[in-house]
């Protein structure tokens, strides 16, 4: 019993640091070392993948609107769509409406379900993704690459594009 409470003390501990360090506002390196940190964690314990997850989805909401994607906001997207520890999601939707996810690498990345609407997902590269039921409403699309991504009964609704990548996919 000793021994199950230190280690979930120091888990408890860790996570807490990991939170801290995304309030890093100087270091992006020390905001990326939170969001892996979190990752180890959730790998450890799947118990913390329902607040890890609506924390990292915050922090990817709130970043960065530049023309390239930040490292930071690049490992938390990883991260979430890895499925870590999503076997107690029970249904749970990735919020990340409104995100700014521009030129984001998320090749593979399973982000079924995820609220999309309205993020801005411009030349963003999606190949082989599995985006089923995840709604893209007036979310933007241009030159989004969908090549083999599993895109049942996902929602573009009203997208505002004017190409779309899509070749192979499965829509």
């Amino acid at each position: 019993r000793t021994y199950a409470l230190s280690r979930d003390t120091h888990r408890a501990e860790r996570f807490s640091d990991a939170i801290v360090s995304l309030g890093n506002a100087h270091s992006a390196s020390v905001r990326t070392g939170g969001i892996y940190t979190m990752g180890l964690l959730v790998g450890e314990d799947s118990r913390y993948w329902t607040p890890t997850e609506e924390i990292l989805c915050g922090f990817v909401r709130e970043g960065p609107k530049a023309a390239t994607l930040a490292q930071d906001v690049s490992a938390a997207i990883r991260l979430l769509g890895s499925r870590l520890g999503r076997e107690h999601r029970k249904g749970r939707a990735l919020d990340l409406r409104g995100a700014w996810l521009e030129g984001a690498n998320m090749v593979g990345l399973d982000l079924s379900r995820a609220l999309l609407s309205q993020a801005n997902l411009n030349e963003a590269d999606l190949t082989d993704a599995i985006l089923r039921g995840t709604q893209f409403i007036e979310a933007k699309l241009k030159g989004v690459v969908f090549a083999g991504a599993k895109m049942n009964s996902a929602n573009l609704t009203d997208r505002k594009s004017t190409r779309l990548n899509s070749s192979h996919a499965n829509i």
